[in-house]
């Protein structure tokens, strides 16, 4: 069953909310999608971890898909943290919760459990986190010291500046049909914008340096693909490394591209971690 809803972050931007409910779940995930994409590119995946007794909540963060606010665009970056929280509302009572970030949403779970921004945010009752290639830094391929410049200088003064961001589908999966799926999607972006960029420099170097200045009280699932020229490969080795937690699992996908989730061989990471969702939760 699909049940959609539309709720308000803490500054009133709509948030379009989407879940997947399954008969009597056992667990229960909420995903944090990447910059430039939405949540329904996760559909195939939320239906698979249904059948394992797995509910999934899917929302586009905003200014992403249907979700309110200006496309691609970013005020601060605790607004994104604070819609986490308005999501989090929306969630089954008595079921564990489980969180997921891939990408920017990777990043933004590894700065929302790290506590790293200044804002508390309420982590009780988070039974483990999964994190899928998060953005932590740009690759050495993708890297670009103008784009980063561009972003820093013109973040705060115009921050809807358009930046190209050069992310063609082959960059991304090595999946021709994910491929196809995502060249003729509508509702995914093109264009990076100056202030989510400014905000997302900072991010990624608060959680660089902070990434083991506390202990996480919850079990962690780290996901790195080898072959990822989005995310620097090199630096969340050294953030999963670095990262404190009583029960962590760093899981290296050989040959993989930058969306594991869309790659050729999902189905068996979809398993990994279906099975490792309901292990933390037994």
């Amino acid at each position: 069953m699909v049940a959609e809803q539309v709720i308000q972050g803490k500054d009133g931007t709509n948030l379009h909310v989407r879940q997947f409910h399954c008969k009597e779940p056992k667990a229960q995930l909420i995903i944090l999608h990447g910059y430039l994409e939405h949540c329904m590119r996760y559909v195939e995946f939320a239906e698979f971890l249904n059948k394992s007794a797995i509910s999934v909540t899917l929302f586009d963060m905003r200014g992403h898909g249907t979700s309110g606010g200006k496309k691609a665009s970013l005020d601060k970056w605790d607004d994104y943290l604070t819609d986490v929280d308005a999501v989090r509302t929306t969630l089954l009572p008595n079921v564990d919760t489980f969180l997921l970030g891939h990408s920017n949403g990777g990043l933004l779970l590894l700065d929302y459990i790290l506590q790293g921004s200044g804002t508390e945010h309420d982590l009780s009752g988070i039974k483990g986190v999964i994190l899928s290639n998060p953005y932590c830094e740009p690759s050495e391929t993708l890297a670009n010291p103008i784009k980063k410049a561009v972003g820093k200088f013109f973040g705060a003064m115009v921050p809807d500046l358009s930046i190209p961001s050069a992310l063609s589908a082959e960059v991304l999966t090595s999946c021709p049909i994910k491929q196809e799926e995502h060249r003729n999607d509508p509702l995914n972006q093109k264009n990076a914008k100056a202030g989510w960029a400014a905000e997302g420099l900072r991010a990624q170097a608060r959680v660089q340096q902070i990434a083991g200045s506390k202990t996480i009280a919850f079990p962690v699932l780290y996901v790195i693909a080898d072959a990822d020229v989005v995310a620097s490969v090199k630096v969340n080795k050294k953030v999963s490394s670095e990262l404190k937690a009583e029960d962590k699992t760093i899981l290296i996908r050989e040959g993989e591209k930058h969306e594991v989730l869309n790659e050729v061989n999902r189905e068996e990471l979809f398993e990994t971690i279906a099975n490792w969702i309901l292990d933390k939760s037994a």
